[in-house]
């Protein structure tokens, strides 16, 4: 009895897509704002879609979605309605627009290698203005110093006008030597941001669920 070959999932950067056995192309189109990607049907045809989510750090999703759907014959085009009409919620990558501002509210989790995919996404919003909202990173034991530093590093080198950090680990960093401005808790952060005009500004908030980030959009 010959042994059965598990399915195995590729995606790919690249120009062109392969149809090949027990391997699913899924191509990156676009990550900023929105990721775009494209797949192959089992017949052939290539599938585009755009998704509502944003940054190269959702690819991964998006990429296991079609490749399940795949997997289990779901239809393309069902794969791509499904992808296109999802909208994110519960904090998690969603999209906000509030008084002449597009707010990018990703505040369930973060750790470096999100946060640096996130603030690349807020550089590519249009926008006058831009403001990163950053909670600190928790759970990153001994490492914590040093990727709060580098982070903000990250940040001070983007074309991002203001830089809001939340937390303790943050308020550890070298934030003023970068021009970012320190906030201890959320609600301090919240009484910055209301007193802000944001007409035609982009903002990314972002940070550890301890941190609750969404509390300075509230009411």
């Amino acid at each position: 009895m010959s042994k059965k070959v598990p399915m195995r999932v590729g995606y790919s950067r690249t120009e062109a897509l392969h149809l090949e056995q027990g391997i699913i192309d899924v191509q990156m189109l676009e990550d900023m704002p929105f990721v775009r990607a494209a797949f192959l049907s089992d017949d052939g045809p290539r599938i585009e879609l755009s998704t509502q989510l944003f940054g190269n750090h959702n690819f991964q999703n998006i990429m296991t979605a079609i490749a399940l759907g795949v997997y289990f014959k779901v239809p393309a085009e069902k794969i791509k309605e499904a992808l296109e009409n999802y909208t994110p919620s519960n904090n998690r990558s969603q999209l906000i627009h509030r008084n002449g501002a597009t707010i990018l509210l990703d505040a369930y989790n973060a750790n470096p290698s999100s946060m640096q995919p996130a603030l690349q996404s807020l550089c590519a919003m249009p926008a006058k203005r831009r403001i990163a909202i950053l909670g600190d990173m928790l759970e990153l034991g001994e490492d914590s110093k040093k990727e709060h530093n580098d982070l903000l590093r990250f940040a001070a080198r983007l074309k991002i006008d203001q830089i809001i950090l939340v937390g303790k680990e943050f308020g550890g960093t070298p934030f003023s030597k970068f021009g970012a401005l320190h906030f201890a808790d959320n609600q301090a952060a919240k009484h910055w941001l209301d007193a802000q005009d944001l007409h035609d500004t982009a903002i990314l908030i972002k940070g550890s669920r301890g941190i609750r980030l969404e509390k300075v959009l509230e009411a």
